[in-house]
């Protein structure tokens, strides 16, 4: 049973293995930080009957990408990829503290921003420089729960689909189908009724990071593809709600049509210093000398006492 000076890290049966291997970065130095002041770090599997009990313990609980239940549990998750981390109070990434930030380019210095994104522009794609293609469709990458909307969406992805059909009759649609989702039989064929009524909605089976730097634009609920659109200057429109939200125009404060004239307008060139600031400012890096130090200022400023 764990004490009042102990960290209980939650986590799924692939990264308890992770953990007992020692190749999870960033647990690795969770277990730092809350050893260096006396903390016991203990593992559990993330089951619903664990987290629940998790509420009566008298330490504190680290869970990954789960709802915190009180004020002792914080959630951590992945921003995106490694080595980049968030621990926050709540799992949805729309309340993350980044999402209510003002993003103020001006305080950014353009040259490492630029070099810092073309690191990872490299590292993720492949090439350092911007090779935007011509664009030859608008790419909407559709997530999971097709005919329901959600709390954290303006309407439903399949609603989505439509409307974008609607106001972007001449122009190809490019959808693609999240691979980890398990559509059912309803949902695709809603999606066939969707693609019989438009013409210019096709469904890509290809790897959707291939398809960016082609697209006019990303429509999406808050895909991680909107996020890879920036490294190469594709502007997006959200439908649902996320936290790299600031330089995309979404349907919730917008019509749609008044969302797509407004991707028209962003500045692009601001993408660069965005990632910066929401990557290297904004987020716990595992990689980083100081990432103990991080990760105890910020359970300290989500309100534990340690």
């Amino acid at each position: 049973m764990p004490n009042q000076k102990s960290v209980t890290v939650y986590a799924n049966k692939y990264r308890l293995n992770d953990i007992e291997q020692g190749t999870f970065r960033f647990f690795n130095k969770m277990k730092s930080a809350f050893e260096s002041i006396g903390y016991n770090v203990a593992t559990k599997e993330d089951s619903n009957e664990n987290i629940l009990l998790s509420s009566s313990d008298p330490g504190y609980s680290l869970i990954l990408e789960g709802e915190p239940l009180n004020s002792k549990s914080l959630c951590f998750r992945r921003a995106y990829t490694e080595p980049f981390w968030q621990i926050e109070k709540s799992a949805k990434r729309w309340e993350f503290e980044v999402a209510s930030l003002p993003f103020l380019p001006d305080d950014t210095n353009s040259q490492p921003a630029r070099y810092f994104t073309r690191y990872w522009r490299k590292k993720l794609f492949g090439h350092a420089d911007l090779l935007r293609e011509t664009p030859k469709h608008i790419l909407c990458p559709l997530q999971g729960q097709l005919l329901r909307q959600r709390s954290f969406q303006s309407m439903s992805p399949l609603e989505m689909l439509e409307e974008l059909a609607a106001h972007e009759s001449s122009r190809p649609i490019l959808a693609t189908l999240h691979p980890s989702e398990n559509y059912s039989q309803e949902e695709i064929s809603a999606l066939n009724i969707v693609m019989y009524r438009h013409k210019n909605i096709s469904v890509s089976r290809a790897d959707t990071k291939t398809l960016i730097s082609s697209s006019s634009y990303i429509a999406t609920m808050n895909s991680t593809v909107s996020f890879w659109g920036m490294f190469w200057g594709v502007p997006s429109v959200l439908f649902g709600r996320v936290d790299f939200h600031h330089l995309h125009p979404n349907t919730f404060d917008n019509s749609v049509i008044e969302a797509i004239k407004l991707q028209d307008s962003v500045d692009t060139s601001l993408y660069e210093k965005y990632i910066y600031w929401f990557w290297k400012q904004q987020s716990i890096r595992s990689w980083s000398d100081d990432a103990e130090k991080s990760i105890l200022n910020v359970v300290n400023r989500r309100g534990w006492r340690l």
